[in-house]
């Protein structure tokens, strides 16, 4: 049997912007603080006030503009995961709905392992 090496990769092809860090970091520590729920439920109000938003529908705009950015796929090579090994796999942080001004997330477990053993830029879990 052969032993699976990591390597440690360059994941993002740009930088996100401050307020997508914002964001991703808000729903990551949250996730933390819900004894690692993959499964989160966010109301709209509470992206709207960490952003310093208005309640309208530019707000909600700007919020999927942002989740559209903190899902830009990232590509891993030789990636490892429940012992299946995939030569290239492509990964998204999160799914998302929004629903009666409530942000339905699910957290990819397979995301948070690449962020933290293959991402040479992590910015969640340093």
């Amino acid at each position: 049997m052969e032993l699976h090496k990591i390597e440690k990769q360059k994941l993002l092809s740009e930088p996100l912007s401050g307020d997508a860090l914002k964001l991703i970091r808000a729903i990551y520590y949250t996730h933390l603080e819900l004894d690692q729920d993959l499964d989160l439920e966010i109301k709209l109000q509470t992206v709207e006030h960490l952003f310093k938003l208005n309640d309208n529908e530019s707000s909600v705009q700007y919020i999927i503009k942002l989740l559209e950015e903190i899902n830009e796929p990232l590509l891993v090579q030789n990636f490892k995961f429940y012992r299946e090994v995939y030569p290239i796999k492509l990964l998204v942080f999160c799914t998302y709905t929004i629903k009666d001004h409530i942000l339905y997330i699910q957290i990819s477990e397979e995301f948070l392992l690449a962020e933290k053993e293959y991402m040479l830029d992590s910015f969640l879990s340093h």
